[in-house]
Order: C-alpha cells, then structure tokens, then sequence
C-alpha cells in the first residue's frame, strides 16, 4: 500500500467500504479470458452467471483529479536511514506532460521506455562502464510509469557510492543528446529486441491477460504493439529528451542502511 505511516494511519473501514462500493461495480470493471475457450460459450456463462445475482445501482465515479505536472514541490534531495544492508539510491524525474490513454498515449510512453533502455540498458557502454567500475550491481534498473494524473520515471539501484552514482545519472539524463550509446543503429537494435520480446511474450497467457487488462480501459490495443513501436522514429526520441529530462523535474532519494556511518556531500 502506498503512501506514509500517518497517512496509511488515517484510512478508515468506512472510507474503504465507501471505495469499494463506488469502484468495484461490474460497471467499472473488465473480465478478460485467453487461452483455447469457445468465446461464445464463455460469454453466454458469464451472463448467466451474473444474471443471477443483485448489484446496488451503480453510483457515479467522478474523477475530478487533475493532471499533477508541476515540479514546484518536488524535493531534490532526501535520505533515509533503513534496515538495508547497501545503500541503495533513485534518481527519480517527474513527467510534466498529461498522457491521454489513447494509441498516441502508448507511443509516447514507449519512446520514453526506448530512450531509458538505450541510454542505461544492460547492452549499453554506459552500464557496462558503471559494472566495471563496481559503480552498479545486477539491481540497477529503470522505469516509467503513466496514471491518469501523474506520471514518472525512476532509475538507480544498490550502489556502495550512491552519492556518484546519483550524479552520474543526472548527467546522463540532463545531457543525453550526448551519450554515445544515442545512436540510431542503436535505437534500431533495441526496437528489434523489443519486438522480439513481444513475440515470445504472446506465448505465455498470463502475460497476454495482463496486457490485455491493463490497456482494456484506454483505446490503445495491444495487438497494435508492433505498428506503433516501428513507427518511432531516432529523431522521435532523441526530441523528447529536452521534454522530460529537466533539472527541476528530477529528485534524487537515497537509502543507507542503520547503525552505520556514510559521509555524503
């Protein structure tokens, strides 16, 4: 569950059942089924099976928060002292723009997936540069995540010297026109892998249900993952970059384990 101890403290039996009443309604929710099934049988199964049974009307779900893309309030820096056995350290950057959950949506959340995964991917020079200097270990990752309101990406992990290696993400992201590892080829070779991925991804049903779910409420379609990934372009990401990778927009959060003593600056 997100959120702090006090405010996790706040939440009430009422305030969820008053949840649960409004957004757990077969109105708001989807049903998805994949594997060697007659489509038909099981839709006239679910319908009997819900026939049978008595929901309260439906009450409306307003979503009347607004898209958060200020960077005012962001903290740049933060440390916590955790029962952790390494430090780890996030660099963190807030997206500024509102992400429709439409196809265009979808691409545009893939070319910030393609950038991050040719700028720190494990084939890149700059990951194998930071391997070999004992800078990172097989922890070090990257994501983007997109919600209705809000949207960021994060990229770190277990480091003995968070303090460079914060830094030495900053540069990157604040200079990544830059990198070597920014090269069309290179962004070439990561779509072919991707694709690859999707492909072998098709074969485990699991995967495709949650793949399936997860885009049902928007217009894009997983099927579609194809078309729209070759469609970016290297001079679609490389003008991104001055969009999302902003100095006011990046936080940087780091972790050090209890009872010890890390001199930082």
């Amino acid at each position: 569950m997100a959120g702090t101890a006090d405010s996790i403290a706040k939440i009430t039996p009422e305030m969820l059942y008053t949840i649960h009443r409004i957004f757990y309604q077969p109105s708001n929710m989807t049903l998805v089924i994949v594997g060697n099934i007659d489509a038909a049988e099981i839709i006239d199964f679910v319908a009997d099976n819900q026939a049978k049974k008595h929901f309260p009307e439906p009450q409306p779900i307003v979503r009347g928060v607004e898209a958060d893309l200020q960077t005012a309030d962001i903290i740049p820096y933060r440390e916590l002292k955790m029962p952790v056995s390494r430090p780890k350290t996030l660099v963190g950057f807030k997206g500024q723009v509102a992400i429709p959950q439409t196809t265009e949506g979808w691409r545009y959340q893939l070319t910030i997936r393609l950038l991050l995964e040719v700028l720190f991917g494990d084939s890149s020079q700059l990951y194998q540069d930071w391997y070999d200097q004992g800078l990172i270990d097989d922890s070090f990752d990257f994501d983007f995540t997109n919600q209705r309101s809000f949207s960021y990406g994060l990229v770190g992990g277990d480091t003995d010297d968070p303090q460079a290696l914060s830094a030495a993400i900053k540069q990157v992201l604040l200079h990544a026109t830059a990198q070597s590892d920014l090269t069309s080829e290179r962004v070439e070779l990561i779509k072919r892998a991707s694709l690859g991925k999707y492909y072998a991804g098709l074969n485990g049903l699991n995967g495709v249900a949650n793949q399936l779910s997860a885009l049902s409420f928007g217009q894009a379609r997983l099927f579609d993952f194809p078309q729209v990934l070759n469609s970016i372009s290297f001079n679609d990401v490389k003008e991104l970059i001055p969009k999302i990778f902003q100095s006011d927009a990046l936080t940087v959060l780091t972790m050090l384990p209890e009872g010890q003593s890390w001199e930082l600056h």
